[in-house]
């Protein structure tokens, strides 16, 4: 199941990158995420091609149709490849039923004078019988409600404010 959320910046392209990036933006988004317990940034490899890092949670297990169950914890992490050339953010997320999940996108940031436009391509793959179109749905809905704290955390993290 793909995904396609935008929306419109009022920053230029390397201001929204930088806070795409950075790791102020990344603990406030995944602090905002009910699940998340705690979250650490953490940077692997960093040049003037681009930025490879990592953001490692501590979440609240979910029950198997989706539902948080705070009777315990696992680890997720969320690798990010930040390309300067290209203008993208790509991410792949790894949690507890990665084998059965995959979720994954790209950030493209396109420049527009003083404005940035932001087009997140997700996709998720549930590799489950029977029950897995459903459980994509939940996670598509779980990504739609997101886009607007999303979008205004980064909002908040790209302005002068």
């Amino acid at each position: 199941m793909n995904l396609l959320e935008s929306f419109e910046v009022d920053a230029h392209v390397d201001r929204v990158a930088l806070a795409l990036c950075s790791e102020a933006f990344n603990l406030a988004a995944e602090k905002e995420r009910e699940e998340v317990v705690a979250t650490r940034y953490v940077v692997l490899e960093q040049n003037d091609a681009g930025l490879q890092f990592e953001v490692r949670s501590t979440e609240y297990k979910r029950t198997k149709t989706g539902r948080l169950d705070k009777s315990g914890t696992v680890q997720s992490m969320i690798h990010n490849r930040y390309r300067a050339r290209d203008m993208t953010l790509a991410w792949d997320y790894k949690g507890v039923g990665s084998r059965w999940v995959t979720i994954s996108g790209v950030y493209r940031l396109t420049p527009d004078g003083d404005r940035t436009r932001v087009v997140h391509d997700i996709t998720i793959d549930v590799h489950i019988p029977l029950i897995g179109g459903k459980i994509a749905r939940y996670i598509a809905g779980e990504f739609k409600t997101a886009a607007g704290r999303f979008e205004r955390l980064l909002k908040l993290h790209t302005s002068d404010a």
